[in-house]
């Protein structure tokens, strides 16, 4: 080692930022004071000023979530920022320093990305990070129910194989095939009842017709007296209406009678699959997670808003005390339907009281805005989560949605295969990262593409459905 080769090292230093001063006694000591716990021996000591000190100390920060003591215990998850700090990700509001167990915040989380951002393996990882809040043990002591239902409406089957394989139900509306829906099988209480004429006054009404009076208390007795019949038979309850309702006398009132208008919904007729079942399979008792596919039925004009209207009803009977958590994939076209985005409205802003959130997701905030009350979704949204969309333009996220300059700038530049997104919480903002790519085909289980859903139907006629037998299988085959 000769001098030159120290002045190198030391214009290299210097060039870094670093001052560097060349030791020629205590050789040992100025060695040795390097290392950990022997501060004792440095034999060039110096003062530093407290102006100094605060010069070189920072004393902020970028946000890290909250780790523990949030309205449902510990944080959801652990995400990554690009620093390689963790962040505690949460879905309700937090207090940064209370206690908020038991806590009835608000918790609503709206995620925002284009196609092959990672919006689906974020749904679904987050929903499969929600099953640790089922075990009683988090519950507060005095909760009235300790129980957790997560309930997904999903688009294009992306779902389908993460549900599944957490043991879940899932269920696939397609036009034509019987859904296993009857909803006359429930207890005959006033609140069904009501609901029942609501969703009967729907379907003989959804070319505009107006019911007179004397229409709406045959509807009414008609509903009644199947209501009254022991369960079992009540089986294709539609059939039964049939029954109570006179097809009237003159040729008008043949034409434009309640029975033949509810003629179509019963077996037999051209919607008689959507209601008139023998036996109602929609059951949530005995599972944690839920699945439903709306790809078929959001776009026909005749079965969605009745379907969407029996499905929202059962959902809203189980903020019963138990945590509830509504993902609602592609939202805007659940939003189409005048009775959903009369839900969300509503829902959204008191469903916290109740212990539940909703979580909608969307690749497409033009199509939001064009919804009267997307405001009011970001509004009433506890958690923003935006991934990256480098075709993201001012108008849609700066004067649609309302996001800052900053924000805006940040969703534009990120790259889609960063895993990188904002997560946003009031005030504050934190870049986060979820990146999975080392579980290879497990990611084809949290996102099943539409060259997987084939394949994982077969599996699951070979095997069934216990996902100890389909699912290594699955994995195998998946492309």
């Amino acid at each position: 080692w000769k001098i030159i080769d120290t002045n190198e090292l030391i214009n290299a230093m210097q060039e870094l930022g670093f001052i560097v001063v060349l030791a020629n006694i205590a050789l040992p000591a100025t060695y040795y004071a390097q290392l950990p716990a022997n501060f004792e021996y440095r034999p060039r000591l110096s003062t530093l000023s407290s102006r100094n000190f605060a010069s070189l100390m920072s004393l902020h920060s970028f946000a890290n979530g909250k780790v523990k003591n949030n309205c449902w215990g510990d944080a959801v998850t652990i995400l990554s920022t690009p620093s390689g700090q963790p962040y505690f990700f949460n879905f309700h509001e937090v207090t940064p320093k209370g206690n908020d167990f038991g806590e009835k915040y608000l918790g609503n989380t709206t995620v925002l990305g284009t196609a092959g951002s990672g919006k689906t393996v974020l749904l679904t990882f987050l929903q499969s990070q929600l099953r640790k809040f089922a075990d009683e043990s988090t519950f507060n002591s005095n909760a009235t129910k300790k129980e957790l239902t997560t309930v997904y409406f999903d688009k294009d089957r992306g779902a389908e194989a993460h549900i599944r394989a957490m043991g879940g139900k899932y269920l696939t509306l397609e036009n034509g095939k019987p859904t296993g829906f009857n909803p006359f099988m429930c207890e005959p209480t006033s609140e069904n009842l009501s609901f029942l004429m609501s969703l009967m006054k729907l379907l003989v009404t959804r070319n505009g017709e107006i019911l007179s009076a004397i229409e709406e208390e045959r509807l009414y007795n008609a509903v009644k007296s199947v209501m009254a019949l022991p369960i079992e038979l009540r089986a294709y309850g539609i059939s039964r209406m049939l029954e109570h309702l006179p097809e009237g006398i003159s040729r008008e009132e043949k034409e434009n009678s309640l029975a033949r208008r509810l003629k179509a919904w019963a077996n037999g007729g051209a919607y008689g699959w959507v209601f008139d079942n023998p036996t109602d399979e929609l059951k949530f008792e005995g599972y944690t997670d839920f699945g439903f596919d709306g790809s078929e039925f959001l776009d026909n004009k005749d079965t969605c808003a009745p379907l969407t209207f029996y499905l929202l009803h059962r959902v809203i009977k189980l903020l019963d005390g138990r945590r509830l958590a509504l993902f609602l994939d592609e939202f805007w076209k659940w939003l189409k339907d005048p009775i959903f985005e009369d839900f969300v409205y509503n829902k959204f802003k008191v469903i916290r009281k109740e212990d539940g959130f909703v979580v909608p997701a969307t690749q497409s905030p033009d199509e939001v805005l064009k919804s009267p009350i997307a405001r009011a979704v970001i509004e009433q949204s506890a958690t923003i989560i935006l991934l990256p969309n480098p075709k993201a333009t001012k108008k849609d996220y700066v004067d649609g949605l309302h996001f800052s300059q900053k924000e805006f700038e940040i969703v534009k530049s990120l790259d889609p295969d960063s895993r990188t997104f904002l997560v946003k919480k009031g005030h504050d903002s934190a870049l986060a990262k979820l990146d999975l790519g080392n579980l290879g085909k497990n990611l084809k289980v949290l996102s099943t593409s539409k060259d997987n859903v084939p394949i994982l139907h077969n599996v699951l006629a070979e095997f069934g459905e216990d996902p100890d037998k389909w699912l290594p299988v699955y994995k195998q085959r998946c492309i």
